[in-house]
C-alpha cells in the first residue's frame, strides 16, 4: 500500500514546495514540486490529483494500491476508474490492478483562466508556442510558458556525461532568452519525482502532468507539445514504452472541467511542425534537439534527425549559429549511411520496434523519420543515399534471425516481452535450468565476461586464495596480492592483468591455465566455447547458452556470489592500497557513470571488447532467480551507450521474467 499522506507548501531556501510524504509499506519517502515564490498561490495542496497521477505508473508496476488523505477530484478519479485504467489492464498483463482509496469532492479547482506549455524548445515544443502565440482566432492564446525539470537533468540522465547540472543551467537561460523574446513568463518548476519513480522513459508524460496538475490553479488549458502523430496510437506493450504512444487517451482520462490538457500538434508529423517553425528568428536562434549537451552536438539521434529535416526543407543555412551546419556538409555521407541503417531497421522489423541488426537503437528508428524518407530519395542527396542504401543490405547479417520465446514453468503463453539491443541473449531459471526467453542463444560472440566468470570460478574451486602471488603489469615487479583480492580487481573492477596473475599463479603460465578452461568449459557442458586467454581479451567467444551454464554452476558457489554482489572491494598488497568498484550500475551507483541502480540484481559481470558489450545480469525476487545474457551490444553511431543498454535493458528483461512467471 502506499498512502499519499496531505500535501503542503513549505519555504525552501526562498523558493515554495509543494511537498507529501509517501508511506510506502511503512517507509516514509518525500515527494515534492517547487516554483519561485510568485507562483505559491497557485499551488494546490488542498488535493491528492496532482501526486496520485505522478505515482500511478509506479504503483500499477510495483503492485501497490493507493491510499489519498487529501481527497481527490471526482471527475478525475471517475475517469481514471472508468476510462484509462481498464483499457491499461486490458493490454497489460503485467500491470497490478491499483484500487485508489480516497474521498472525492465534485467542484473542479477553481483557476486564474492560464493558458500554458513547456519550453524545452525544441521542434514539438516551438510549434506548441507559435500555434497558439497572438493567434487572434479560435485558439487559445499561451498566457504562460513552463520549463520543468521532473527528471531530465537528474545525474542519471542522458546529460549526465556532459554535465547534468551544467546541461540544465544552459536550457534554462535558453528558455529564459526565448520567453523574454515572446513578452511571455516562464515557470521555472523542479522536482524529485524521477528519484521516487524512476524508469523516465514509461513514465515522462504522467510526471510531466504531475508537474501540470501541482499548479492546476493556474491552468485552465496546458497544451503537451505531442512526439507523434495520432496515427501512432497504439496500447501494445505499453508498459515498456513511451506513453506518448497513447496520450490521446491519457490527456482526455485527466483532463476536467476546470483544466483541459491536449497533446498539441498531433494531427500533423515532425517534418510538418518544422516547416512551421523553421521561418521565426527566435527558432533559428534557439532551436535545441541536442539529448546530449546543453547545446546541439550534431551526432545525437535527435540533433541528426533535426538537421536532416532543415536540410530538406532548404533552411539548414538559417540555422548556422545554433548547429553545426559545416560538420554536418562536411560528413555527409556519415549522416546518409546513419538514415539508412534506420530505414532498414524499420523495413525489416516494422515501426517502433527496438531491433538492432544493424546496430540502431529503438530512439534512431522513432516515427519521426518516417515522412523524411521519401524527401531524402527525392532530393540532392538521393543518388548517393541510393548507393548507401543497395550496400547496407547486401552487407546484412544473416546469423541473427528473430528472437524466439519459449514456454516454460507451466504458464502456457507468456507475454512478449520488452525488445533489447543485444544480438544474442538468454534469459535461464538459475534453480531448473529452464529457459524463459532466447535470441539466437547458440550464436557465439565476443564474451569477455564469459572468460572472467569461468577464471574466477576455477580459481575458487582450486582454493588457496589467502596465499599471495606476484601481481602482472604493475610498476613493482616484487608487488604480491592475494588470490582473493585479484578475483574482486578482475570480477568488479574488470582488470585483465588481475586475469593473468591469477592464471599463472594457478597454472604456472596463462597458456596452461587457458588449456585447463577449456577442459573445464567443456564439463560444464558449455559446448560452443572457446578461450584463448583468462581476460577475454584474446576475443574469446561463447554462446548465450554457454554462459548461462556457466553462471548457474558458479552461483552455487557462496563466495563467488558474495564476489559478484560486491560493490566496493578495499585491500591491500605487498606495496600499496587498492580500491576495486564495481562495474555494474544496476547494483552500484558510480560517481560519473550513467547507472541503472536495478533492487533486483544480485550480481553479475560487464565486459567489453572494442564496440562491443557483453553482460551476465543476476536477479532474485522471493524463490525465482534468473540469469540473462547479453552479447554483442551495439551501437554503431554512438558506441559509448553500449554499456547503458546492457543496464537498461537488463532490468527491463528480468523485470518482465518476474511479471510473466
Amino acid at each position: 500500500m502506499i498512502t499519499i499522506n496531505q500535501p503542503e507548501i513549505l519555504n525552501i531556501n526562498g523558493r515554495s514546495r509543494l511537498n507529501v510524504v509517501l508511506d510506502i509499506d511503512g517507509k516514509k519517502q518525500e515527494l515534492w514540486f517547487e516554483v519561485d515564490k510568485a507562483y505559491e498561490k497557485y499551488l494546490c495542496y488542498e488535493r491528492s490529483d496532482a501526486f496520485l497521477i505522478g505515482i500511478l505508473p509506479w504503483a500499477m508496476r510495483k503492485k501497490h494500491d493507493i491510499t489519498c488523505i487529501a481527497p481527490v477530484t471526482q471527475e478525475l478519479l471517475y475517469n481514471l476508474n472508468q476510462h484509462l485504467l481498464p483499457t491499461l489492464y486490458k493490454h497489460s498483463k503485467n500491470l497490478h490492478p491499483t484500487k485508489v482509496i480516497t474521498q472525492t469532492v465534485a467542484e473542479p479547482i477553481e483557476n486564474d483562466g492560464g493558458v500554458g506549455t513547456g519550453m524545452s524548445c525544441g521542434v514539438d515544443s516551438f510549434h506548441a508556442v507559435l500555434n497558439h502565440y497572438k493567434t487572434g482566432d479560435e485558439r487559445p492564446e499561451i498566457t504562460h510558458l513552463c520549463i520543468n525539470n521532473t527528471g531530465s537533468f537528474n545525474k542519471f540522465s542522458n546529460y549526465a556525461r556532459y554535465g547534468a547540472d551544467k546541461a540544465k543551467r544552459e536550457v534554462y537561460e535558453r528558455a529564459r532568452n526565448v520567453a523574454s523574446l515572446l513578452n511571455l513568463p516562464l515557470i521555472e518548476t523542479d522536482s524529485n519525482i524521477l528519484g521516487v519513480v524512476g524508469m523516465f522513459v514509461e513514465v515522462h508524460t504522467y510526471t510531466s502532468t504531475f508537474a501540470t496538475l501541482c499548479l492546476q490553479k493556474l491552468w485552465k488549458t496546458y497544451f503537451f507539445a505531442s512526439t507523434l502523430d495520432y496515427s501512432y496510437f497504439s496500447l501494445e506493450g505499453h508498459e515498456y514504452k513511451d506513453p506518448c504512444l497513447y496520450d490521446l487517451l491519457l490527456f482526455s482520462s485527466i483532463s476536467t472541467r476546470g483544466l483541459r490538457i491536449y497533446s498539441e500538434g498531433s494531427a500533423i508529423d515532425r517534418l510538418q511542425k518544422t516547416a512551421f517553425i523553421v521561418d521565426y528568428p527566435v527558432v533559428q536562434k534557439y532551436l535545441h534537439a541536442c539529448h546530449r549537451e546543453g547545446g546541439n552536438c550534431g551526432i545525437c539521434v535527435k540533433c541528426r534527425r533535426t538537421m536532416m529535416t532543415l536540410d530538406i526543407l532548404g533552411k539548414l543555412d538559417l540555422f548556422k549559429d545554433s548547429f553545426p551546419v559545416d560538420y554536418y556538409k562536411n560528413n555527409i555521407d556519415e549522416y546518409l549511411t546513419w538514415f539508412a541503417k534506420v530505414w532498414i531497421e524499420e523495413q525489416l522489423e516494422g515501426k517502433n520496434t527496438k531491433s538492432n541488426a544493424l546496430g540502431g537503437n529503438y530512439y534512431e528508428r522513432f516515427p519521426q523519420n518516417q515522412p523524411l524518407y521519401p524527401h531524402i530519395l527525392a532530393g540532392p542527396y538521393g543518388t548517393r543515399y541510393s548507393a548507401i542504401l543497395a550496400s547496407l543490405k547486401n552487407a546484412l547479417p544473416s546469423t541473427y534471425p528473430q528472437e524466439t520465446i519459449i514456454r516454460v514453468l507451466g504458464k502456457g503463453d507468456i507475454p512478449a516481452p520488452p525488445s533489447i539491443r543485444a544480438k544474442c541473449a538468454i534469459i535461464m531459471d538459475a534453480k531448473t535450468g529452464k529457459l524463459l526467453y532466447e535470441k539466437n542463444a547458440d550464436v557465439t560472440a565476443l564474451a569477455p565476461c564469459a572468460a572472467k566468470t569461468l577464471t574466477c570460478i576455477m580459481a575458487i574451486n582450486k582454493g588457496q586464495l589467502d596465499r599471495k602471488v606476484p601481481m602482472i603489469g604493475t610498476d613493482n615487479p616484487d608487488e604480491k596480492m592475494t588470490i582473493l583480492d585479484l578475483l574482486y580487481g578482475m570480477m568488479l573492477s574488470g582488470y585483465n592483468n588481475c586475469s593473468d596473475a591469477v592464471a599463472v599463479a594457478i597454472s604456472g603460465s596463462v597458456s596452461e591455465f587457458v588449456a585447463e578452461m577449456n577442459v573445464f568449459a567443456k564439463k560444464l557442458g558449455m559446448q560452443d566455447a572457446k578461450f584463448s586467454s583468462a581476460s577475454g581479451a584474446g576475443g574469446d567467444k561463447a554462446s548465450p547458452r554457454d554462459i548461462a551454464v556457466l553462471m548457474r554452476h558458479a552461483l552455487q558457489n557462496p563466495l563467488f556470489r558474495k564476489i559478484i554482489a560486491t560493490t566496493i572491494h578495499d585491500c591491500t598488497s605487498s606495496h600499496q592500497a587498492y580500491n576495486f568498484e564495481s562495474t555494474n550500475a544496476l547494483i552500484h551507483q558510480k560517481e560519473g557513470y550513467n547507472n541503472r541502480k536495478y533492487e533486483l540484481c544480485i550480481g553479475g559481470k560487464t565486459g567489453r571488447i572494442g564496440q562491443e558489450g557483453s553482460f551476465i545480469s543476476v536477479s532474485q525476487k522471493r524463490q525465482k532467480l534468473y540469469i540473462l545474457v547479453q552479447l554483442a551490444i551495439t551501437d554503431s553511431i554512438n558506441p559509448s551507450n553500449v554499456g547503458v543498454y546492457g543496464f537498461v535493458d537488463s532490468a527491463k528483461i528480468h523485470e518482465w521474467a518476474f511479471d510473466a512467471t
